[in-house]
């Protein structure tokens, strides 16, 4: 018989290694952040008293978004996933969440529809491989600057426009962990961001945001971030597949598509910001 327990400090290591062995680059330090955004919205499978499986979740307010949903080989088919999300879909919408979303791989999507969710686009995954002595396009780098902490609470204002919902609290842990890795763009205003998190195959990018009538500022901060990465590892990047300038400006600057997944949703549609306003997701365990 299945039970679903709260995920607790101590099953940190069994979720890093579970996740490792889908290759999905996170670090311990990586799944408990996760964590850390809602330690009572993360859960484990047990069956005979062995953990067999996992599923998170983070709270943005009248959004919530399910990720980092896994179970041991060996035990799928059986139920569990279902049993994790009705759990996890329980506890968001207990909290007032009025529309979930998640990133679904494409074995999953029956799951997901069995429970209610529907497709709103695809989800793409790009890759920039390093390579010894490549060089980047040139950039005018002078409205670009390395994110300070009196700019944390409007730039998750900003955010919040672009992405539909207050993400802050990411945010915030981002720029605490990987400050280095942070910038942002201004005239006046903020006219977007960009922030990246190393991994265990390289470096995740995401988020990055801009207002949809300046791609210009998407590519200024990109260039700039490539031009102060110092690193001989990967660069990796999710997109949402309406935004096509961002496509291009990727495929420009020597990104490879490499995977992708599904954007879906349960409950009501909308809350949904400009998609054409992401430029690269905060990953799909979280948006």
């Amino acid at each position: 018989m299945v039970t679903i327990r709260l995920l607790e400090s101590k099953d940190i290591n069994f979720a890093a290694q579970l996740i490792g062995q889908e290759k999905w680059g996170h670090m311990a330090k990586d799944v408990r952040r996760c964590w850390n955004f809602e330690p009572e919205g993360c859960f484990i499978a047990e069956q005979g008293g062995e953990r067999v499986g996992h599923v998170f979740s983070v709270n943005y307010g009248i959004v919530g978004w399910i990720g980092l949903l896994i179970i041991r080989q060996n035990y799928r088919g059986q139920g569990i996933g279902t049993a994790l999300m009705r759990t996890v879909m329980d506890y968001l919408r207990n909290l007032g969440v009025e529309t979930i979303r998640l990133e679904a791989v494409p074995e999953a999507v029956t799951l997901y529809q069995r429970l209610g969710f529907r497709s709103e686009f695809d989800s793409l995954r790009f890759c920039r491989e390093w390579k010894h002595g490549r060089t980047c396009l040139e950039g005018k780098v002078e409205e670009i600057h390395q994110i300070k902490d009196d700019e944390l609470e409007n730039l998750g204002k900003f955010d919040a426009k672009c992405f539909g919902a207050n993400r802050l609290k990411v945010l915030q842990s981002l720029y605490r962990d990987f400050p280095q890795h942070c910038l942002v763009a201004r005239s006046d205003d903020i006219m977007g961001y960009i922030m990246c998190r190393e991994t265990s195959s390289g470096f995740w990018l995401g988020p990055w945001v801009c207002e949809e009538e300046h791609p210009e500022v998407a590519r200024e901060l990109i260039v700039s971030f490539l031009t102060a990465l110092k690193a001989n590892s990967g660069l990796w990047v999710g997109i949402p597949a309406p935004n096509t300038i961002g496509i291009q400006l990727l495929e420009e600057l020597d990104f490879s598509l490499m995977s992708r997944s599904i954007r879906m949703f349960w409950g009501k549609p909308g809350y949904s910001g400009n998609v054409k306003e992401n430029f690269g997701i905060g990953g799909p365990e979280k948006g």
